[in-house]
């Protein structure tokens, strides 16, 4: 692969991740970056040169592994979530600010718990309780 199209899988990889992630003025502002951030990743994707020391930068401000953006880093957990597990994290992607999403995730497992629970096999037979250890003399 050459520079050129190294450059268009970044800037794919990019767009393909902030949409994912509520773009980039909702990524910019969820995670405290300036303003000329949102501006130079509109220049990335609009055809502004991208570069491996750019991609790198990019990637740690927006908290992704290195390599990531060059397809280095495999999207093995993406593709193991079932389509309710992506729509949830998408609904949990819309909720702003760090208390509002704090709460949602805690109410959102508390839910979750109380639904497993209710839907628990119930326990059969007897329960077998671990064997005591015997003291070891020195």
């Amino acid at each position: 692969m050459d520079e050129t199209e190294l450059q268009a899988l970044r800037r794919k990889r990019l767009s393909d991740w902030l949409e994912v992630n509520g773009g980039a003025h909702n990524v910019c502002e969820r995670r405290k970056l300036e303003r000329k951030v949102e501006s130079h990743i509109s220049q990335i994707i609009n055809g502004y040169s991208f570069g491996p020391r750019a991609a790198r930068n990019m990637e740690e401000k927006l908290g992704l592994e290195s390599g990531y953006l060059d397809g280095a880093v495999n999207d093995k957990t993406i593709a193991t979530l079932s389509p309710f597990a992506l729509e949830l994290a998408k609904m949990f992607d819309q909720v702003t600010g760090q208390i509002p999403r704090t709460i949602a995730y805690n109410s959102a497992t508390e839910a979750i718990l109380k639904v497993l629970r209710e839907h628990a096999p119930q326990p059969t037979g007897k329960q077998v309780l671990p064997a005591k250890r015997k003291k070891q003399h020195a």
